[in-house]
């Protein structure tokens, strides 16, 4: 059995390198995929200076906390700043409070073929972006509650009633966006499905 992520931090902090490049490779695809269904380019960049962010205060990274809830709380943060400087003068300072449909006016490039995964990524950039971070959270990180909160910086009761609020606001995209009655039912009945294979 490998090294847990709190060894290995432990061990890079120490200045164990090789322990460094393990948690980016164990981690790497999931901040991409993190990145790949908000933004239509830049995906690469924000993986990156995520990763470099981590690097550059690693000796700062309380070894008692989850890692993986500080990593997502960084590309969390780069993503915040993505859309800020994209947004500068535009006056939108609530930007987790924000759709993607109104962050990123240009269309998705990654949306997937199935009609089932294109309605579900359609009805999640339809919904606020924060919601949104905490159903892939959820979902495609099987996080506990409280490790969200870290990410999202907020109290664990509040991830909760988000958490409600989010599936409750993407039934109701998923509703107004399907061609049928059966696609919307069947698109949320298998949320749980359609997150283990995005996952894969």
């Amino acid at each position: 059995m490998g090294q847990s992520d709190h060894e290995l931090l432990g061990a890079w902090q120490q200045g164990d390198e090789r322990a460094g490049s393990e948690l980016v490779r164990r981690y790497f695809a999931r901040i991409f995929s993190f990145f790949d269904g908000k933004v239509t380019s830049s995906v690469d960049d924000l993986v990156q200076r995520t990763f470099l962010a981590c690097t550059a205060a690693r000796e700062r990274i309380d070894p008692d906390r989850s890692f993986r809830t500080y990593l997502f709380g960084i590309a969390r943060k780069q993503l915040l700043q993505h859309y800020a400087r994209l947004h500068r003068d535009s006056g939108i300072d609530t930007l987790g409070e924000q759709p993607l449909d109104v962050l990123e006016r240009s269309p998705s490039q990654l949306v997937a073929h199935h009609r089932d995964r294109k309605l579900l990524v359609r009805a999640l950039r339809a919904i606020p972006l924060d919601l949104q971070i905490v159903i892939e959270l959820f979902y495609w990180e099987e996080m506990p509650l409280h490790e969200i909160a870290g990410v999202i910086e907020i109290p664990e009761g509040t991830v909760k009633s988000r958490l409600h609020r989010a599936k409750e606001m993407l039934r109701v995209k998923i509703d107004a966006l399907a061609s049928s009655p059966e696609l919307a039912r069947t698109t949320m009945d298998d949320l749980e499905r359609w997150s283990k294979s995005l996952r894969k």
